[in-house]
């Protein structure tokens, strides 16, 4: 909203978003590739799109079907509408709307694991429009200045230089491939402390609890029943 003409460009809205900014009343399609033996729900806000060629399950896990867009496949004279529709395992989809609907809409996963790893696009549809027709209602902004979160300028909270993203915020970076020494050290002393903590209940278990009682027994100063045997 505070953008102004640079609204158009993906790369105000950060690195780490998966933008797209799509213009005002065009046919948008989004082909989309599975290199993933699993099925994965796919859903769109703010649109309800034609499904124009879903291809079939690829026959095993080292083929994949992609799109080629020189030999498409058969497209459906009357193509199904959804807003969520699912790609076949190693296959893929192509998916056909109209923008023209402003507003900043997302495209991910329905499976809840593989959305919070990422597994999702944003697309700004007619962000001019957006500026000319949306007014954010003043609680929006009451509820960023609550929370500390920036609400003008680039992804990075720069209303100077919106492609300055100099302190956006990142996800974590990923988890190194095997083990580091750090958790190698880790493993090893854990594996110790196990050692050590079985051999002491292996100490404790085969101990004399006779004179382990009468010990007990001279310390709290009560005399020990010699005629139970048990003890």
């Amino acid at each position: 909203m505070s953008s102004g003409n640079d609204s158009t460009d993906a790369t105000v809205y950060g690195s780490n978003t998966h933008t797209y900014v799509l213009g005002y009343q065009e046919v948008v399609e989004i082909v989309l590739n599975n290199f993933d033996p699993g099925k994965h729900p796919f859903h769109l806000h703010g649109h309800v799109f034609q499904v124009v060629e879903r291809s079939d399950a690829s026959p095993d896990d080292e083929t994949f079907l992609t799109y080629n867009p020189d030999e498409p496949g058969t497209i459906n004279e009357y193509p199904m509408r959804r807003d969520t529709v699912y790609v076949r395992p190693n296959g893929y989809f192509v998916l056909r709307f109209l923008s023209n609907n402003p507003g900043v809409w997302f495209f991910h996963c329905h499976i809840e694991w593989h959305l919070q790893q990422g597994l999702a696009l944003t697309l700004v549809e007619a962000p001019a429009e957006i500026q000319a027709q949306q007014v954010i209602p003043d609680d929006h902004y009451a509820a960023c200045k609550a929370g500390g979160y920036a609400y003008e300028g680039n992804a990075a909270g720069n209303t100077v230089n919106l492609f300055d993203l100099t302190g956006e915020k990142l996800q974590p970076k990923p988890l190194p491939a095997g083990f580091t020494a750090r958790g190698i050290v880790a493993l090893v002393f854990s594996c110790i402390s196990a050692f050590v903590g079985m051999g002491f209940i292996t100490w404790y278990g085969l101990s004399d609890l006779k004179t382990t009682e009468r010990e007990v027994a001279a310390i709290v100063g009560e005399p020990l029943d010699d005629s139970d045997e048990s003890k």
